[in-house]
């Protein structure tokens, strides 16, 4: 790896799957806050990486990891991408990882790489959280390792159902 006078901003963005990470990771791309020099690296564990045609357009360079998962079995192609993206100087390098990501092992990860993570983003979709909560562990995990939790979907539910969801993400 190249040694960098400045260390990129780093934030990963997680979610189940259909939680809405690719369209938050586009909006916020095409915001001015984001500013122009950002990178992406997109995680998922399908050999075809569909969604990531929606962030090619916003970003100096964007790399694809299919076929796996960041924090096990896609680590050492995770460390060349960074490595890769690191090249082109970006202000910011955005992680959108797949939505079984283990968030504190990607951080860990990523720490002892070089590259600590400034923040995390966890997309929770207000219309399906509750299936995903109940038949995968991993879930609540995610939550716990968030720095910011973004609901999405909430135009599809309940006033009652949304202050449900903000109660159980009180309570993680």
């Amino acid at each position: 790896m190249n040694q960098h006078t400045t260390i990129p901003s780093i934030f990963l963005v997680t979610g189940f799957l259909g939680s809405g990470k690719t369209r938050f990771l586009q909006y916020l791309l095409e915001s001015p806050v984001a500013g122009s020099r950002n990178a992406v690296i997109v995680n998922d564990f399908g050999d075809v990486i569909y969604d990531s045609f929606l962030l090619k357009k916003h970003a100096v360079n964007l790399i694809e990891l299919p076929g796996g998962c960041l924090c096990c079995s896609a680590l050492d192609d995770f460390r060349e991408a960074l490595s890769q993206v690191a090249e082109y100087s970006p202000e910011h390098i955005f992680i959108e990882a797949t939505g079984l990501a283990d968030a504190a092992s990607v951080r860990a990860d990523l720490g002892f790489m070089g590259f600590p993570v400034d923040a995390v983003f966890c997309v929770v979709d207000a219309l399906h959280w509750r299936q995903s909560q109940q038949q995968l562990p991993i879930f609540d995990d995610q939550l716990r390792e968030a720095d910011y939790l973004l609901v999405s979907k909430t135009d599809l539910v309940s006033r009652e159902d949304i202050e449900y969801l903000r109660e159980y993400l009180a309570s993680i």
